[in-house]
């Protein structure tokens, strides 16, 4: 009996997908070829520019919440902003692209 490489679950021989969660039991050759040529910056974050963009001017604050900086948030609010200052160096930060995640990786556009 295969076992299914995603969820685990024991099929009959005879199926070409799982009968739990409907993914084929056998890779796809051609299907693995053509997603391997993607190339990801593996430097930069899975997070939204847009939505960090938006989220920074509309909602200050709200910025460090997205990126899970939770102590910032509550820093930048006590702060009104870091003065104005610190409000200005992320906005360079952000439209630049190099506003970081929480794992320092940059959030791109």
């Amino acid at each position: 009996m295969p076992i299914c490489p995603h969820c685990g679950t024991d099929n009959h021989a005879s199926l070409e997908t799982c009968i739990y969660c409907h993914k084929p039991l056998k890779e796809n050759k051609q299907t693995f070829e053509a997603f391997s040529n993607i190339k990801r910056d593996q430097n930069s974050s899975d997070l939204n520019g847009i939505v960090l963009l938006l989220l920074f001017i509309f909602l200050p604050t709200a910025h460090y919440v997205y990126v899970n900086k939770i102590g910032l948030a509550f820093l930048f609010f006590i702060t009104a902003g870091g003065f104005g200052l610190g409000w200005f160096i992320d906005l360079v930060r952000v439209i630049s692209g190099n506003f970081p995640d929480q794992n320092g990786k940059p959030i791109r556009f």
